[in-house]
């Protein structure tokens, strides 16, 4: 299953650069990665976000089909924020939005697989992390603190939930060779 979904993804639709996932706060590795906003539109989804106003999802997704683990990704700028409570207000403002990108995009990948003769319970068994990716260079050690247990809710369904600074993002993409 997760083998498919990697062949599936690394259709050129919905493969971009590094900078392009990431609204621009990572700078390209030569490398592309899935743009999983690209993938709940109704044209590249074959029609099962369909009538759906309100689907949101993450922004990107890494597939490791030899640990046969998905990792669902979300980029953040907060380097324009003024000062920490300016970010602490951000997210009190957007809690609920990320909260709900992350059941919506299993759903939705989940739901897609079934669609093509997978079950939902063999992907349920598929390890899932989440990682909330962020540029700041003002308040990196207060941000992470901040956010480390704001998603511990989904850790029965998540192996792994990490909020990191960009540069920990390129430099776990460089030692996982992805």
């Amino acid at each position: 299953m997760v083998e498919f979904l990697k062949t599936h993804f690394q259709q050129n639709i919905f493969l971009n650069t590094l900078s392009k996932i990431s609204d621009n706060i990572c700078q390209d590795n030569g490398k592309e990665y899935i743009d999983f906003d690209k993938f709940k539109e109704p044209s590249c989804c074959a029609d099962i976000t369909k009538g759906l106003q309100s689907l949101s999802s993450v922004d990107s997704i890494l597939i490791n089909s030899d640990k046969n683990h998905i990792i669902f990704i979300e980029f953040k700028d907060m380097d324009t924020m003024g000062d920490f409570e300016d970010i602490k207000e951000w997210i009190k403002e957007k809690d609920c939005n990320i909260k709900i990108k992350i059941p919506d995009s299993i759903l939705l990948l989940g739901y897609f697989l079934k669609e093509n003769g997978y079950s939902f319970d063999e992907f349920m068994a598929v390890d899932k992390s989440f990682f909330y990716v962020y540029k700041s260079n003002s308040f990196k050690r207060k941000i992470n603190n901040h956010l480390k247990y704001r998603f511990s809710k989904y850790n029965f369904i998540l192996k792994y939930i990490k909020t990191m600074e960009t540069q920990s993002y390129i430099n776990f993409l460089e030692k996982e060779s992805l």
